[in-house]
């Protein structure tokens, strides 16, 4: 391999794990944005599923602050999961507003885009731990409101299929 394609094949990495770290940092905020309509239930379990979806734009539309400035307005949360939740948020602002610039004295070498990975690394794990701690926090509130694991395999896959012939092209 010549330097030229190993830095190539080093950059197309250092890219991939910037985006696994975005798409995990995604399905956090999918996963708050589920969690806040599980507990809008709690709070209100006569709400039709017109409602629930007038919520969940809303949701979806809020930053990931927001959502959990939110959640910490509607569910009691622990010190330790808000330390948490503060270093996702932190992270997360980091990694889409300053990663490239903070690290871009370290783009012009290999060595430079190989510490570039391992940071990125580092990020993916931890935002895939942030998705699941939400999924985990979600788990509990539906075993509250009696939803089981069949009723929400059901309701993906119906979403998964309306969205699909949704955005289908046309």
């Amino acid at each position: 391999m010549t330097e030229t394609s190993d830095e190539e094949s080093i950059t197309k990495e250092l890219h991939a794990w910037f985006g696994l770290s975005a798409y995990y940092v995604q399905c956090f905020e999918v996963e708050l944005v589920t969690l806040h309509i599980l507990l809008t239930r709690i709070d209100n379990r006569s709400m039709k599923k017109g409602q629930l979806d007038d919520c969940e734009d809303i949701l979806s539309a809020e930053t990931l602050g927001k959502l959990l400035k939110r959640l910490g307005q509607k569910a009691s949360v622990s010190t330790e999961f808000q330390t948490l939740f503060d270093t996702y948020l932190s992270k997360r602002n980091y990694l889409m507003h300053h990663f490239f610039f903070h690290n871009s004295d370290k783009l012009g070498s290999t060595e430079g885009l190989i510490l570039m990975t391992e940071e990125l690394k580092e990020l993916a794990y931890l935002f895939k731990e942030a998705n699941s701690v939400a999924m985990e926090m979600s788990k509990n509130v539906r075993q509250r409101l009696g939803i089981s694991e069949k009723d929400v395999e059901q309701e993906i896959a119906e979403y998964v299929e309306q969205t699909k012939n949704k955005y289908r092209p046309k």
